[in-house]
This record gives structure tokens, C-alpha cells and sequence, in this order.
């Protein structure tokens, strides 16, 4: 409550302050002389981000509080993608091997094809096909798209273990050689969903500002995502790594 004396806080507190709340002028004119003081003051927002790693979705009022950090980095982006391909072709010896044991092991759970192709939107909104190993019944959506469960009765034999070892995204690096994804970004989402997020979820085309990636800070912080709400929650941490995405972040998303 500011019913009480407004007292000074110690030297080394900072101030948050809710800019989202309208400031009596009593409580205004306390925080310009702690300003004038010298006294370290930051909007609660900021506060939020560094201790949690996601974006206040509530804070967020026109969206250029997202992308104009980004044209700080980006500079650095070319940088990303050389990074990218050089990676990837550094590791062929080992994945290539991998990828096609895992191909082999696919083929034998259940006939059929192995490498599973669906339509995703990437970098700007732009359609590209992605690729995975298959670890569904070749019939998982043919009531139409619908998010993958933990225990999905879809799984063929030994899906579920591919999944969860991400086994099941080795092709995905031929989608990052080819440049449609990143080794490091938010996750790549079906042309259905996304349609629906556009139009019911706030500011959720920012996470096309850049390219898609195989892992993300969402993916490492919250995983999978099985409804809009659960979307939401992911968006504040795909949000939060488009504001900050550096080199040193991605080493530590690795």
C-alpha cells in the first residue's frame, strides 16, 4: 500500500515498476526523484524476463517490443547460418550413419514409408515441406491435424522412444542445409495450426521473424505443446529468445 511514508530503499535495490498500471502523481513524482537520485529503475516486464526467460504476453502492446531487438542481431544472423551449414556437414559422418539405422529400424516397426513429409511455416510465413522419420500409423490424420499426446495410440512400435530421443528429427538437418530451418529457433508449426494461432493467439507471427530450428529455448524450457493454451505458454519463451538470441544463448540452448 502508498498510504504509509514513501520511504528511499537501500543503495543497491532496484525499482520495478508496472507501466501497465496508471501511477497516482504522488507515487510518480516518488519514482522521478529516485530517477533524479539515481537510483536503478526498470519495468516490471524486464524484471519478469530475467528471472523467468519468457515474455510477458500481457506487456507486449504493439509487437515492436519484439523485433526491434532483433535488428540489433541482425548483423549477426548471416553469421547463424554459415554456422548452421558448417555444423551440420562437420557432423554428417555422424549423423548419416544414425539417420539411417534409424531409417532401417522404422522400416521394420511398420510397413510402409519411412521418411514422413508435412507442410510447416518457416521464416516470414512462408510454406516449405519439413521431414521426419515416421512414428505414426500411416492414417494418424486422415480425421485431419491434431497435436501429438504423450501417450498417442498412433505411435507405431517404438515411436514413442524416437520421439522423446528426438531421434525421429535427423532429417530435419537436410531442412536446415536446404535453408528452410536453423539449428536453433522456434518450433516449425503445421499450416492448420497456425492459421487458427494467427487469428486467436496475440502476436503469434512474431516467432516468423526467423527461421525455425530443430531445438529451441521453448522446446528445452516447456517440450511439447498439446493445446492452444499450452501454445501460449510456449510463445513467451519463443518470444523471449527472438528479444535475446545471440551466440552465446544458442551454445547454451545446445
Amino acid at each position: 500500500s502508498f498510504d504509509g511514508p514513501l520511504e528511499l530503499p537501500e543503495r543497491d535495490v532496484t525499482i520495478a515498476v508496472d507501466l501497465g498500471e496508471v501511477l497516482s502523481e504522488r507515487v510518480a513524482r516518488y519514482l522521478s526523484s529516485c530517477d533524479v537520485a539515481g537510483y536503478v529503475i526498470r519495468p516490471f516486464s524486464s524484471i519478469y524476463e530475467q528471472h523467468t526467460g519468457r515474455v510477458p504476453l500481457v506487456h507486449v502492446a504493439e509487437g515492436w517490443e519484439i523485433s526491434a531487438p532483433l535488428l540489433e542481431v541482425a548483423r549477426w544472423l548471416p553469421g547463424k547460418r554459415v554456422f548452421d551449414i558448417l555444423f551440420t556437414l562437420a557432423t554428417a559422418p555422424l549423423w548419416v550413419p544414425l539417420g539411417l539405422l534409424v531409417g532401417g529400424f522404422v522400416k521394420m516397426a511398420d510397413s510402409g514409408f519411412v521418411i514422413f513429409r508435412q507442410r510447416r511455416i518457416g521464416l516470414n510465413g512462408q510454406v516449405f515441406t519439413m521431414f521426419k522419420f515416421r512414428t505414426m500409423d500411416l492414417d494418424a490424420e486422415h480425421d485431419g491435424p491434431r497435436f501429438a499426446e504423450e501417450h498417442d495410440s498412433r505411435l507405431i512400435k517404438g515411436g514413442a522412444f524416437l520421439r522423446k530421443s528426438r531421434l525421429d528429427e535427423i532429417p530435419q538437418l537436410w531442412n536446415v542445409l536446404r535453408g528452410d530451418m536453423s539449428l536453433v529457433g522456434p518450433r516449425a508449426e503445421q499450416v492448420a495450426f497456425v492459421r487458427t494461432f494467427r487469428e486467436e493467439i496475440p502476436f503469434y507471427d512474431h516467432r516468423h521473424l526467423i527461421r525455425p530450428g530443430i531445438t529451441g529455448w521453448a522446446q528445452v524450457n516447456y517440450g511439447y505443446a498439446d493445446d492452444e493454451a499450452e501454445t501460449i505458454e510456449k510463445l513467451t519463451y519463443d518470444l523471449y529468445y527472438i528479444k535475446h538470441m545471440s551466440p552465446a544463448m544458442d551454445l547454451r540452448i545446445f
